[in-house]
């Protein structure tokens, strides 16, 4: 799907957006641009601000009051998933019309009343399919149900509930044929886990779920809170800058925090990431953003370099690319 977004004339005489400050109007639009392809954004300054330039020069508590502001004139309702904020459009897909949703790690709310065609894109949530043909029978808005993913405990705030959507509406093999499915090809990068030093254990990780045998979907829901950390919290505190990647590297952070988290502990990928973010001097690092998938990449070499410096019995190289090269031969057959 491109990063484009669609607006149409009738908003102009929209009473909603009528009403709007200026300085209101331009974080709606913000939403709209930076908001995933199911409509879901994080509800915090942050996120509008590392969307949009312009909001990162204002304060963070106008920004939340402008958010407020959309919540309560209806453009855009809000939920709440495991402690963060967020919102979403009802009507998203009427405007929008999605084909090809990239894959996302924002959730969707419990339930919600949405529009018929907004339901049936967040049946393919997370996404990486194409949207399948609408049928044409007629519908206003709908309650749309999420159904925990299997093994979910019950305490959760997505519990299933009645009215939930049938099991053949999701990502089936029945439902998608094989030439839509999401591959490395559709979305690529160059540090999957085959390309890494340390890409045997990050593959036999994967399969069997995480550390400790983890399950898949938890290591799912670590990788969700560890890349928007990244996002939030680490880049912006050790690099001094707004993390705020494209739509096509947003999907390869995703895949790579997902590896991430199956290969290495809380604690440990912490260290990973504030060395990645502060490290100086690298070649393969110097004048380009530092994105997930760079980390995962550089993972071996930094977990070496953390090693040596907690007292290892050997020597880390001054030069970090030394470091890492080293990491990688030592890695080979």
């Amino acid at each position: 799907m491109p990063a484009d977004r669609f607006l149409h004339a009738r908003l102009g005489h929209s009473a909603k957006v009528s009403s709007l400050s200026d300085l209101e109007y331009r974080v709606w639009t913000t939403y709209l641009l930076g908001a995933d392809d199911f409509g879901v954004m994080r509800a915090a300054a942050v996120a509008f601000q590392a969307a949009h330039d312009a909001l990162s020069r204002r304060p963070a508590k106008t920004i939340d009051k402008c958010i407020e502001r959309l919540v309560k004139t209806g453009l855009v309702k809000a939920f709440v998933h495991q402690g963060a904020r967020y919102v979403y459009q009802t009507d998203w897909q009427d405007f929008q019309r999605v084909r090809y949703p990239l894959r996302t790690l924002h959730p969707l709310p419990a339930a919600a009343e949405v529009s018929r065609r907004t339901q049936h894109l967040w049946s393919v949530h997370p996404g990486g399919v194409k949207v399948p043909p609408l049928s044409k029978t007629s519908g206003a808005a709908l309650p749309f149900v999420r159904k925990p993913p299997v093994g979910t405990p019950h305490d959760r705030d997505d519990v299933t509930r009645p009215g939930a959507l049938p099991e053949d509406s999701r990502n089936s093999p029945g439902m998608f044929p094989e030439s839509s499915r999401t591959t490395s090809g559709i979305f690529p990068s160059h540090a999957r886990g085959c390309e890494t030093a340390n890409g045997s254990r990050l593959t036999a990780d994967l399969e069997e779920g995480g550390l400790g045998g983890e399950g898949p979907d938890a290591v799912a829901a670590r990788a969700a809170v560890f890349i928007e950390r990244y996002r939030a919290d680490l880049y912006p505190r050790h690099r001094g800058v707004a993390y705020a990647p494209t739509r096509a590297v947003e999907a390869s952070d995703a895949e790579s925090a997902r590896r991430l988290c199956a290969a290495y502990g809380p604690e440990e990928l912490e260290g990973l990431a504030a060395r990645f973010l502060t490290t100086e001097g690298d070649r393969f690092l110097e004048g380009r953003t530092r994105t997930v998938s760079m980390l995962l990449s550089m993972a071996p070499a930094l977990a070496e370099q953390l090693r040596a410096g907690a007292g290892g019995t050997e020597a880390r190289s001054a030069d970090p690319r030394a470091a890492y090269d080293a990491a990688i031969e030592r890695a080979k057959p």
